[in-house]
Order: C-alpha cells, then structure tokens, then sequence
C-alpha cells in the first residue's frame, strides 16, 4: 500500500465523488479509479458502494478512512518535528 493511494482515497473519500477528486488532484480519472481498484484489491473489500456513476464511502472505507488520517496525522507531526530539527541546528 503506497501512502500516494491513501492520499488519493482520502480525497475520493471525503468527496465521494470520482470525477472531482480526479480534478481536485490534477489526475485523469481512470487513474484515480485504477488508483481506488488496486487498493480494493490489495484490502481484499470494496470500499465505496456504487450507485450507477455515484460513490458512497461504505463501512470498510469509513475503516480505511479513520486509519488514513491518523497516519496523514502523524506524517504531518514528523515533518514538522524534522523541520523544528532543522531550523534548531541552523540557528545553532
């Protein structure tokens, strides 16, 4: 699993919305859907229910969700902790 897909499901997850997730990423749309399948995939269940062209997060992707955003969560307090590193040893 590629922290690259957790981005692009997280989008898709919270707009529920393939074709604005696409444009809000500035990806094609088929690569998001591909993006979305090899993540179903590899997880073995479906994440969205789909409706005709409409997507609803279902249960295993409201799973997925809460896990993506507590490690987008942490990634985001690493970086910052690396960067309060750095900026210690410039002013040192």
């Amino acid at each position: 699993m590629e922290l690259q897909h957790l981005r692009q499901f997280k989008v898709v997850a919270e707009l529920e919305h393939m074709t604005r997730a696409s444009e809000n990423l500035h990806i094609a749309q088929p690569a998001l859907s591909k993006t979305i399948r090899i993540l179903e995939d590899e997880l073995k269940v479906k994440l969205f229910t789909r409706i005709g062209k409409n997507i609803k997060l279902n249960l295993n992707g409201q799973i997925l969700l809460k896990y993506t955003n507590e490690i987008m969560y942490i990634i985001d307090n690493a970086k910052k902790s690396l960067q309060m590193l750095m900026n210690i040893k410039i002013t040192q």
